[in-house]
């Protein structure tokens, strides 16, 4: 499916260097939906999980505020369409 290279096209990257790209928010994102999660606070057992994390090759995942916060910046955004 090569989602993470769909992910880049379709949403804004990081405003700075240092910032997260879009693929590092959505792919935690839609493995804690997957996982029945249902807020975003249930990413925390995902970024506490290194063997999960090191088996799926996501070195660094936003915390939950910070993700919050993309999603509200990307629902103000162009990003929307690109979520869709």
């Amino acid at each position: 499916m090569d989602l993470p290279n769909q992910i880049t096209r379709a949403l804004p990257g990081p405003k700075s260097a240092v910032g997260y790209e879009a693929k590092q928010f959505v792919e935690p994102l839609l493995l804690m939906l997957h996982g029945g999660g249902r807020s975003l606070e249930d990413l925390r057992q995902i970024h506490n999980d290194i063997g999960l994390r090191d088996l799926l090759k996501l070195d660094q995942i936003p915390k939950a505020c910070t993700t919050g916060d993309w999603l509200r910046r990307m629902g103000q955004s162009e990003g929307l369409s690109g979520l869709g």
